[in-house]
């Protein structure tokens, strides 16, 4: 009976120790996930904005003081490159309307500083898109570029740092559980013993139970069992 008390009990300690041992396992994934993917949205970020920045150099004013935008073919050709991505890009003039490149590319409804690359989230030819917009000087006015790019690169390398952020935490945790699960049983192993020796005895036998090596926390309970035996015996 002791021994099925002994595994309920081992249950229940388990059962406290759980919602603290999952909580610090979640907080060790977060933590490893932003340390992780922090860097590859920057890198890519970096990337996306070092295009637009050299795309904003293109655009000029000419004779009349018309905006006009310059690029190569071998350059136009160097943005269709990627072989997982769909990159568009489009020159804006100072009034912000498309003069060159993707039309459907939207430019960020907000004010921007010029020279600074603004990051957004948006949707270009029904497929979602990080882009980055950059000012230029056209005149004592601004004009800009839009580097836009598909996710399906970022989307692949946020599910691999993913993966190696919540694997080693998944497999850690399935250790932690089992030492604890083994670690109570270990702490719980004298109360086992001390319903063996009962069960062993007769209803006759009344001396001193004897746990070796009862953890300072089952003493008490070993010397109230011996009282109770003394008591009998003295009857």
């Amino acid at each position: 009976m002791l021994s099925r008390l002994s595994g309920s009990l081992r249950r229940r300690l388990a059962l406290i120790l759980l919602p603290s041992l999952l909580i610090l396992l979640l907080v060790s994934a977060l933590a490893q996930y932003l340390l992780a993917v922090r860097p590859i949205q920057r890198e890519l970020d970096r990337a996306l904005s070092d295009v637009a920045i050299a795309l904003a150099d293109r655009i000029g004013v000419n004779e009349s003081g018309d905006v006009t935008f310059e690029l190569s073919d071998e350059a136009a050709a160097l943005l269709d490159a990627d072989a997982l991505d769909y990159n568009w890009f489009a020159a804006f003039n100072e009034r912000f309307k498309p003069i060159a490149g993707e039309p459907n590319i939207p430019w960020p409804a907000v004010k921007l500083t010029r020279g600074e690359p603004y990051f957004f989230d948006s949707v270009v030819n029904n497929r979602p898109v990080r882009a980055v917009a950059v000012t230029t000087a056209c005149g004592v006015l601004d004009c800009g570029v839009v580097m836009a790019a598909t996710v399906r690169k970022r989307g692949r390398l946020i599910r691999a740092a993913q993966l190696s952020a919540l694997l080693p935490v998944a497999l850690a945790g399935c250790v932690a559980f089992g030492l604890v699960w083994f670690g109570l049983g270990s702490g719980l192993r004298p109360l086992v013993r001390l319903s063996r020796e009962l069960e062993r005895r007769s209803p006759r036998e009344l001396s001193p139970i004897r746990v070796a090596d009862a953890p300072d926390e089952v003493q008490p309970l070993v010397e109230a069992v011996n009282r109770l035996m003394q008591q009998l015996g003295e009857a």
